[in-house]
């Protein structure tokens, strides 16, 4: 998560905390119901839903293709092309130097499930939930260096009936005066079309004649096992949406990682963006 990052001396560590989806209402029901697709709701941040605070003489203006929402303290962005959402404090916001709430990575977790659950953002579509934690590392190499704990960032993972959706992407830091430091929010809707892509391209991969066909395609030494999962255009994409199921296989070559994606017909494709800017060199 790049938009974490400030300083070099900045460490974010993953931990292993919180990796379940939350419970689901009896409500809430799956996308498929009785054989019937039906499109996957989106959900749209707004500066309204959001308790980030940018701090006083607040003003509305549009700069680079974003509407922004500036204060003093910081700025909550709307990508005007995809509705995407980035909102970030300033380097001297006092926010930045304010505690973490109590709780824990866990307590930070259920904060932010609560919090997007309240905006809007569908429960039933939570795949998994994990904290990740900010240290400030300080001293030099000749020197003694010394860590600081600042802060718990909570990611949610996305699925849609079972199949992860991992370009969509909700994640936010909580302070102790239960304001919002920074979060960054893309949650787009996903057509029938693909969802009923995704249910064809789960049906061809329990067969494993179809499986090794794909394994046949990649360089010798990569290994499996693929996932289906739902495929799309990232928040920072200024083209056409696009969105398609994949069967995607992750693997090393050449001390790269790298993720080759394969429709039901067992053809490889790339997404939009590989293609314009991520060229997969990698050959048998």
């Amino acid at each position: 998560m790049n938009a974490i990052s400030r300083s070099a001396c900045l460490i974010v560590v993953v931990t292993g905390c919180g990796g379940g989806a939350p419970d689901e209402s009896p409500s809430q029901s799956n996308v498929v119901q009785r054989g019937v697709l039906s499109e996957a709701p989106g959900y749209q941040h707004t500066f309204a839903a959001s308790r980030f605070k940018p701090g006083g003489s607040v003003h509305e203006k549009q700069e680079l293709g974003f509407v922004k929402t500036a204060g003093e303290q910081g700025v909550f962005a709307t990508f005007a092309h995809n509705g995407a959402v980035l909102a970030t404090p300033n380097s001297d916001a006092p926010s930045l130097a304010a505690p973490p709430p109590a709780g824990g990575p866990e307590g930070h977790n259920t904060r932010v499930v609560g919090y997007f659950v309240a905006a809007g953002l569908p429960k039933n579509q939570i795949d998994a939930v994990g904290a990740s934690s900010e240290h400030f590392l300080s001293g030099g190499p000749e020197g003694g260096r010394a860590e600081r704990f600042v802060a718990w960032y909570t990611v949610l993972r996305r699925q849609i009936s079972g199949t992860p959706v991992p370009d969509s992407v909700a994640w936010a830091r909580f302070s102790a005066d239960d304001d919002v430091v920074a979060e960054t929010v893309y949650w787009p809707p996903i057509p029938a079309a693909v969802l009923q892509e995704a249910e064809s391209l789960k049906a061809a991969a329990s067969a494993p004649a179809w499986v090794q066909t794909v394994a046949d395609k990649l360089p010798k030494g990569a290994t499996g096992p693929g996932k289906v999962v739902i495929r799309h255009t990232s928040f920072a994409h200024r083209g056409t949406f696009w969105a398609r199921a994949a069967y995607d296989v992750n693997y090393k070559s050449g001390g790269f990682a790298t993720t080759r994606h394969f429709d039901s017909a067992g053809n490889e494709f790339k997404t939009p963006e590989e293609q314009q800017t991520y060229p997969d060199a990698s050959t048998k």
